[in-house]
């Protein structure tokens, strides 16, 4: 919400890694060993927020930012799909990283409640 002035407008950055992102996933799935397609949850769940967001920016609801974050959101999502496909075990660095994460959400959230 309070975004600093020099990281408003244009980032390269973030297009880059973003860019990076989609062709990473793009050669993950290309050079799978499997060859058979499986339809997950997350290919529902995509193309449920892609239908919601073409239905809400056809009556002018939603601005080019929300589909902006709508798209970052969906690469986000399935470069994690990718890496968890492929983890060998359940407790990793990965999974712990995204325990903990959410458990520093989770306590700014309820703090933030109380306050």
């Amino acid at each position: 919400t309070y975004q600093p002035a020099q990281l408003s407008g244009f980032d390269p950055l973030t297009y880059i890694f973003f860019g990076m992102m989609v062709v990473a996933i793009a050669l993950s799935i290309r050079f799978e060993e499997a060859s058979e397609f499986n339809v997950t949850p997350m290919d529902y769940l995509i193309a449920l927020v892609v239908l919601g967001i073409a239905m809400l920016a056809r009556g002018n609801i939603v601005d080019s930012v929300m589909m902006a974050i709508a798209l970052k959101t969906i690469i986000l999502f399935y470069g994690c799909e990718v890496i968890l496909t492929r983890l060998e075990s359940r407790w990793n660095l990965f999974t712990v990283s995204v325990l903990a994460s959410l458990l520093i959400i989770t306590v700014r959230g309820v703090m933030l409640n109380f306050v």
